[in-house]
């Protein structure tokens, strides 16, 4: 028999955005299941369409995910072997529900940032109770890189070590061709591929850039190199 899997995303699925962590969950989908699973994928909110025609979605229509994921199971007298959670805090009250529903193995994926200036001292203490009350709860933490492996471990304390690790987002490299130029003879170009906020360091690239000469920076874009640099 199948081990049934619930796969919980803080996540929007809409047509007009077919994004990283789109393809991650579709190549996940298909891997889990010649894997012999069977999953069901939960999200904040979902517009059926074509590229996610072979999923098996429940959607909470924008309402509280969490306590959607609960009632749902409790609703349906359904109960899974493994859970897995992306986008969701990584240690929360929520986990210890889950855990009281046929104990599964919990694995939660921590992508989300952190504040750069860390965050308050209200914030810490919590996260650090958090961590004692309800981290037993969560089979496996799993950071998108090193610094989210270390953020988990300051966040919610160093006793979770033995169930954190690091799991990078993948990159399909098998279309990439690889080239080698000659930087003093060719302009830089920057290509910056997320969210335009402060923790994703954007104004450290800008600042870089203006640190270069611009003779040899985006001379094919002479209108972009304008509008970026700082005055």
């Amino acid at each position: 028999m199948s081990k049934k899997v619930a796969i919980i995303c803080e996540y929007i699925l809409f047509p007009q955005r077919i994004g990283g962590m789109d393809r991650f969950y579709k190549a996940y989908d298909i891997a889990i299941k010649k894997s012999g699973f069977e999953p069901v994928w939960f999200f904040k909110s979902a517009i059926p369409f074509e590229f996610y025609k072979e999923f098996d979605i429940k959607s909470a229509e924008g309402s509280n995910l969490e306590s959607f994921f609960l009632d749902y199971c409790d609703s349906n007298n359904l109960y899974y072997d493994i859970v897995i959670t992306h986008f969701l805090k990584p240690i929360s009250y929520f986990f210890k529900e889950v855990k009281k529903r046929n104990k599964p193995y919990i694995i939660n994926v921590d992508h989300n940032p952190r504040p750069l200036g860390g965050f308050p001292l209200k914030k810490i203490i919590k996260n650090r109770a958090k961590g004692l009350l309800y981290g037993k709860y969560v089979d496996k933490l799993v950071g998108v890189s090193n610094y989210t492996k270390e953020h988990i471990l300051n966040d919610f304390g160093f006793q979770l070590k033995n169930k954190t690790i690091s799991v990078y987002n993948g990159i399909d490299v098998s279309s990439c061709v690889k080239q080698e130029l000659d930087r003093d003879e060719n302009p830089i170009n920057f290509i910056v591929v997320s969210h335009l906020r402060e923790s994703k360091g954007i104004q450290d690239l800008l600042n870089a850039i203006s640190k270069i000469d611009s003779n040899k920076l985006f001379m094919q874009f002479p209108n972009l190199i304008q509008k970026i640099s700082p005055k």
